[in-house]
């Protein structure tokens, strides 16, 4: 069975021996023709999506339609317990398990469980040794980018990346990067949840734990644990 009459007639064909359509850069072979303009993207980087508000580029529309409902406050999925509204399904989801104290994700190593995938990804790192995160200064090296960012404080006085329009120095050039934001496209990172704004990502993922209600700094001596480094 199938949702869409045009998702049974692309079903059909396989059936029929009608001929794919091959790409002809990668030779990947799709059944009709719009799939294959889409797949040409990955190739040429085209990005025909463009937001008038913040500027950000998209590949495909419903990527885009989905971050309109960032600045037109737009939430079609609600709450059934709280009432609170997402952009997204998948947000949604994960805040659901806030209140069923669901933990769906669990670390194959120790057992240790977790209500998002991205929560046991940053986990694993713990037993596999990964750190993705590394500082362009000292090359010291990190499995959140929290604690890189918090690690960066300790070279304060070495301020090599001078913004251009202000003259603010900064001791690495992602700080910097993170920065021109401020006077190119002010504030773009959006809490779905209360709607404050923040520079960068990674204040705002900070942020979210103030509704999720993780708390991924465990006091060894204690046992409380904390929404950020800085706290514990």
């Amino acid at each position: 069975m199938f949702a869409r009459r045009f998702n049974l007639k692309v079903h059909r064909k396989t059936h029929t021996g009608s001929k794919f359509i091959p790409c002809e850069i990668c030779g990947k072979s799709f059944q009709e023709r719009c799939y294959i303009r889409f797949h040409m993207q990955t190739h040429t980087c085209e990005r025909p999506y463009s937001c008038l508000t913040c500027n950000e580029i998209f590949k495909k529309k419903h990527h885009f339609n989905r971050h309109q409902r960032i600045h037109s406050g737009v939430r079609p999925y609600a709450c059934t317990i709280c009432g609170k509204g997402f952009t997204q399904s998948g947000h949604l989801k994960n805040h659901i398990r806030t209140h069923t104290g669901e933990r769906p994700f669990s670390c194959d190593t120790c057992g240790k469980s977790f209500s998002q995938v991205v929560s046991l990804n940053v986990h694993m790192r713990i037993h596999t040794g990964e750190r993705p995160y590394a500082c362009e200064i000292c090359g010291k090296s990190f499995t959140v980018v929290t604690n890189l960012n918090f690690h960066r404080g300790t070279h304060a006085d070495e301020r090599p990346f001078p913004c251009e329009t202000c003259g603010k120095g900064f001791g690495n050039y992602t700080s910097l990067k993170a920065h021109r934001r401020i006077h190119t496209q002010g504030r773009m990172h959006f809490c779905e949840t209360c709607g404050k704004s923040f520079t960068k990502n990674a204040a705002l993922k900070v942020h979210m734990r103030t509704h999720t209600g993780e708390r991924p700094y465990l006091c060894e001596r204690c046992g409380k644990c904390f929404i950020s480094k800085g706290d514990l």
